[in-house]
């Protein structure tokens, strides 16, 4: 009990360490948080500026080698043109087969044993599964650390992805080494990222804490989002994202295109998207036209609707939900803000530093919609045709969730709109001409990469920490336009797919032909095999065992044993009695 006290102590003052350490060095004074862009629009009419801070925190100054990943993506000519980006060719036939190749080299798994995998578990927070091969009773068992994760539904669903398919593969493609003999244990994540302590994310505070040094880690096969910086986990091994597996596992096991895949190359590229396809006329489905008929009538706006959420947090720790109430009213209330929507603007650049990605683009947003309100005032009185904001973002809230729904009606009384209750299909954002893939909790999105690449517009890809399993398989400029981690270089990136559109168009048509790919057998099965089979063998290869009981080690960890199998099945076997 006393050890396990000073852990707990020991993991908060690291935690406190890492924050300090932080706030350090991410401490720009004003007038560097809230920079003119050098791109010419230096200020409104209002006289607000927007920020171009080169790193999500303002500042390059002390930052940790995983938040200086991503500078400024600028490789035009003259730094102030969004012209002169150098060409792309504009042939793109034939880009997407070969990017699944099972030939590429794989990273080097070093040798582990149990007493590997229990150095590594007390690292995690929650989201860490171990699957044990019970030679004697020649089964697979799965435990769970119930303490950490309960037995929520959520969890459920991601743990009855996972293992299944990975005792059927250990069982299929390994069957000489899953032959009653030897034991075997491997652990699986499957978080939004890497569910680690926060203590372990820098390297000053795991050289100082024991549960941090990543060293002697065991091998963790991560179902989410991995980390770019591979020093914070070295032992992460890449595997396909759990919400991807049902459409791999059919693969796995019947040979058979799942009808997800099918269904989005057949609408890649096509406006309206998945229900346009499904238009009939006698019976045979309508042919999508070029992307040259349809590409001028896409709505020039970068487009994204998703939920408030946080960003990475272990990784930006500063970052986090605003609250009208704290954030915006208490500034007003001390005239620190003016009372009026521009005053809330002015809240929200005061607050820039720690504005998550997905609060910048609202921001963006509200500003472009603002401008492009009173320039068409004057517009109307012309008759000239009305400015369009370049932008728009909003969250989506149900109406039905009033709680969350509450968090944003004090925005609209100042005529701000900052969460749109009108939920957008597929279909609707289909017709846009820039699609938005903005970074959830784990930096990634579940599915919008994969579905916004399918779309007739071309995708602005958030390049953030983290990265998905197929992510490199995807070429920045040739499948998408990147957009850094804290969104510094969002509008020069819509002003030069502006002035280039025909590359904006090349581009789009490569990523739709990159989704089209993935409902080819020839494919799907390089992709099964370099992202499952390939990853599980490494793993495999590297264990050594030691001989000793699992079970009840496991049973003195107070993990539970929630299902067992023989790998072609898994069976829930959760309950009192298994703790």
């Amino acid at each position: 009990m006393v050890s396990r006290l000073a852990a707990a102590i020991l993991g908060i003052v690291a935690f406190i360490l890492v924050i300090l350490n932080r706030s350090t060095d991410h401490n720009p004074s004003s007038s560097s948080l809230i920079e003119v862009i050098s791109s010419g629009q230096s200020q409104g009419s209002h006289g607000l500026s927007r920020p171009t801070s080169t790193s999500l925190n303002g500042t390059n100054a002390g930052t940790p080698k995983h938040r200086k990943l991503f500078p400024k993506l600028s490789g035009f000519l003259d730094p102030k043109s969004t012209k002169s980006r150098t060409p792309l060719p504009l042939d793109h036939t034939d880009v997407s087969v070969d990017q699944n190749q099972t030939n590429v080299q794989h990273p080097v798994v070093a040798t582990y044993s149990l007493y590997n995998v229990l150095l590594t578990i007390p690292a995690f927070r929650r989201e860490l599964y171990l699957l044990y091969y019970h030679p004697v009773k020649d089964e697979f068992h799965v435990y769970i650390n119930e303490q950490k994760d309960g037995w929520v539904a959520a969890l459920k669903n991601r743990i009855y992805q996972i293992m299944p398919m990975l005792a059927y593969a250990l069982r299929n493609h390994f069957p000489d080494r899953f032959n009653g003999e030897t034991d075997f244990i491997l652990l699986a994540s499957s978080g939004d990222e890497p569910k680690l302590d926060c203590s372990c994310f820098e390297k000053v505070t795991r050289s100082q804490y024991p549960m941090c040094r990543n060293e002697d880690f065991a091998p963790i096969l991560q179902f989410g989002a991995v980390f770019q910086d591979e020093d914070i986990l070295p032992t992460l091994v890449t595997m396909p994202v759990w919400h991807h597996l049902p459409c791999l596992r059919q693969w796995q096991q019947l040979k058979t295109i799942c009808q997800t895949y099918a269904t989005r190359a057949l609408a890649a590229g096509v406006v309206g998207g998945e229900e346009a396809i499904k238009a009939r006329v006698g019976g045979v489905t309508i042919a999508a036209p070029p992307l040259e008929q349809v590409w001028d009538s896409l709505i020039p706006q970068i487009i994204w609707r998703g939920s408030d959420f946080g960003f990475i947090w272990c990784i930006h720790p500063l970052l986090r939900l605003i609250d009208f109430e704290t954030d915006i009213a208490k500034r007003i209330s001390l005239s620190q803000c003016r009372n009026n929507a521009r005053g809330i603007l002015q809240c929200l650049l005061q607050l820039w530093e720690i504005l998550t990605p997905r609060w910048r683009a609202v921001f963006w947003t509200l500003q472009a919609e603002m401008d492009a309100g009173e320039a068409n005032t004057s517009v109307k009185s012309k008759g000239l045709s009305p400015k369009l904001p370049w932008i728009d973002a909003k969250f989506t809230v149900k109406t039905s969730d009033i709680k969350k729904m509450d968090r944003y009606t004090s925005y609209e009384d100042y005529g701000l709109t900052v969460a749109a209750s009108d939920f957008m299909s597929l279909s609707d954002l289909s017709h846009y001409k820039y699609q938005f893939d903005i970074g959830g909790g784990g930096g990634t999105t579940f599915s919008g990469t994969i579905e916004k690449l399918a779309m007739p517009g071309v995708l602005f890809h958030h390049v953030t920490s983290t990265k998905d399993y197929y992510h490199d398989d995807l070429v920045p400029w040739m499948h998408y336009i990147p957009i850094e981690e804290g969104l510094s270089d969002l509008r020069e990136m819509f002003e030069w797919a502006l002035a280039n559109s025909e590359q904006a168009m090349r581009i789009s048509e490569a990523g739709s032909e990159y989704v089209r790919s993935w409902a080819n057998p020839k494919v799907i099965e390089q992709m099964y095999n370099k992202y499952f089979v390939e990853s599980v063998r490494r793993v495999v290869d590297a264990y050594q065992s030691s001989g000793e009981d699992v079970s009840a080690i496991m049973k003195d960890q107070r993990w539970t044993l929630i299902a067992k199998g023989s790998g072609k099945d898994l069976s829930l076997v959760y309950s009192k009695d298994t703790k």
